[in-house]
């Protein structure tokens, strides 16, 4: 990959198959799980690894505002140290996986991307996908990390906060789209949320994120233009993404960004936030309430 080419959303296991020993490369396991689970992130890197990764939480890599919602896109001087903390290097091509498949990466992906660090990719279909083409591990714990210097960024306007989606409710300047499964979109979230209601925010249009995926591997653009458009989103109008908690809208981000398209801003809070709020108005099962 030479300095004119533009760094992909996505590489294939293959091609890093080819390309693992390169130096300009830096490989980072950002595997993740939510905190009311039994799984940690590090521990299963530890566990299970692609040779030289480091890993990264992407609880790490966020504001260090007290939740919630658990994770916050980190201001400039946030982000500085942490990024520096976290051993990630300004000048390299970093690829992101995680061992789902699809689905904590995106987030990391979103962060780095939108503090202006291009050569950022994801290993498309994470360790699964690399598992497949007779891709090594290894265990053990994790080496210690190099820390770089990054400077302070200015971040792109890629999150939105509560007050601004609840103002677009009725301005309807963006397409918020809410890509948790149709049962959590109107069902009940409290098993991963403590406290937090059930149903969606008003307006929005409910599109899984897991209809961009195969196997952990992202659609093709074409397929993931097609998906959308079926859905009823229109692609030449601006989109909000948001989830349950601020990390898989950011799979749309990257799909959109894959597919040629502009990427979305999320709305950071997501449910967890929306949901908590008894000041702000949800639906559920096509019935309005506060």
């Amino acid at each position: 990959m030479d300095s004119m080419t533009k760094t992909p959303v996505l590489v294939s296991p293959e091609w890093f198959l080819d390309n693992q020993g390169n130096n300009n490369i830096q490989l980072v396991d950002a595997t993740w799980f939510i905190p009311s689970g039994d799984k940690v992130g590090r521990q299963e890197a530890k566990a299970q690894r692609i040779p030289g990764a480091i890993h990264v939480d992407i609880d790490f890599l966020a504001s260090a505002k007290p939740g919630p919602p658990g994770r916050m896109f980190p201001s400039p001087a946030e982000f500085s140290e942490q990024a520096k903390a976290s051993g990630l290097n300004p000048d390299a091509h970093i690829i992101i996986y995680d061992q789902a498949g699809l689905y904590s990466a995106a987030r990391l992906w979103f962060v780095l991307r939108n503090y202006g660090h291009e050569k950022v990719s994801v290993l498309d279909g994470g360790m699964p996908a690399w598992l497949s083409v007779g891709g090594g591990v290894e265990s053990g714990p994790l080496a210690e990390v190099e820390t770089y210097d990054w400077g302070i960024r200015k971040p792109t306007d890629c999150t939105k906060t509560w007050q601004q989606v609840l103002s677009n409710i009725d301005a309807q300047e963006a397409q918020l789209i809410d890509v948790r499964p149709p049962a959590m979109f109107n069902g009940d979230t409290s098993n991963l949320y403590a406290d937090v209601r059930s149903g969606h925010i008003p307006g929005s249009i409910n599109f899984s994120q897991r209809e961009l995926s195969r196997d952990g591997r992202l659609v093709p653009p074409e397929e993931v233009i097609e998906k959308l458009t079926d859905a009823g989103i229109d692609l030449n109008q601006p989109i909000i993404g948001t989830c349950g908690s601020g990390v898989t809208a950011c799979i749309l981000s990257m799909a959109l960004e894959y597919a040629g398209l502009q990427r979305c801003p999320i709305y950071d809070g997501s449910w967890e936030e929306w949901g908590m709020r008894h000041d702000l108005p949800i639906e559920c099962n096509q019935s309005t309430q506060n």
